[in-house]
């Protein structure tokens, strides 16, 4: 190797007048330096500079997104990866689309009940069926608040209990009771949790806005509407104000469950 690089340096030392290119070289190196300096400088808050000719921008934007890449490729799930001979990047789709799946999946166990028992969901997923005691070494919970937390995943049917008897018996004390998580099943089951909720808060907004249906029917006549302030009392802006933002309310969390559910389902 020794050798072989020795070579190459002698073979690029001299040009093919015989005289030696080390003023080449250093006029080379100083230039890119100087060029180094210059898209340094031109990068505005993070911006490529438009007055920068065509291949320097197409090198800066190249240099971002190589390093956007690089990034996406550290995350745990992988699904961004590069091959080693092509260097060429690829993205699993089905990987990530897992992935987004379980991350809202998680969200919404969370949201419904605290970080402990999104914890031990997270070992059922990564370890599938385990016994009671794996989970209270793993989770580092004691007994009896372990049991309460199992108790309450059950009971909203995010986990379930598969009992393995050694015996024909079925003993209690000769059977095996292993706790698991149904990913599929869970999905499906706050799916419809889902669209219950998007149609109770429909039935709840149509609700409200018949509450102040003679209102609104005013306030959205022509000769009233961008007028309000001086052609409504100060009781009827008032209520129509808490319409507004209780429409904006109800409206945003609509908007937030479709969201899930689009993701949830269609991903």
């Amino acid at each position: 190797m020794d050798e072989l690089l020795t070579a190459f340096i002698a073979q690029n030392s001299f040009g093919p007048d015989g005289n030696s290119r080390e003023g080449d070289f250093t006029a080379q190196s100083s230039g890119k330096q100087a060029f180094s300096r210059e898209s340094e400088h031109n990068h505005l808050n993070g911006q490529v500079d438009d007055s920068l000719p065509d291949e320097v921008r197409k090198l800066q934007v190249s240099s971002k997104v190589e390093k956007q890449l690089q990034i996406l490729s550290e995350d745990p799930s992988g699904f961004v990866t590069q091959e080693f001979e092509s260097r060429m990047w690829m993205i699993d789709f089905h990987r990530l689309s897992q992935q987004l799946k379980r991350d809202e999946v998680f969200d919404l166990i969370n949201n419904r009940l605290d970080n402990v028992a999104l914890r031990i969901v997270r070992v059922l997923v990564e370890h599938g069926r385990v016994e009671e005691k794996f989970l209270q070494e793993t989770c580092l919970l004691p007994a009896r608040e372990l049991r309460r937390y199992l108790a309450r995943l059950e009971m909203f049917g995010l986990v379930e209990l598969q009992e393995i008897p050694r015996e024909p018996q079925r003993q209690p004390t000769r059977t095996i009771f292993l706790w698991y998580y149904d990913s599929d099943r869970v999905s499906q089951m706050l799916l419809g949790d889902l669209y219950k909720a998007m149609s109770k808060l429909l039935r709840r907004l149509n609700v409200e806005r018949q509450r102040v249906g003679e209102l609104l029917g005013k306030a959205e006549r022509s000769d009233v509407k961008g007028q309000e302030e001086r052609l409504l009392t100060r009781s009827e802006l008032e209520m129509l104000h808490v319409w507004q933002r209780r429409e904006e309310w109800l409206i945003t969390e609509l908007n937030r469950l479709d969201d899930s559910v689009a993701i949830l389902r269609d991903i």
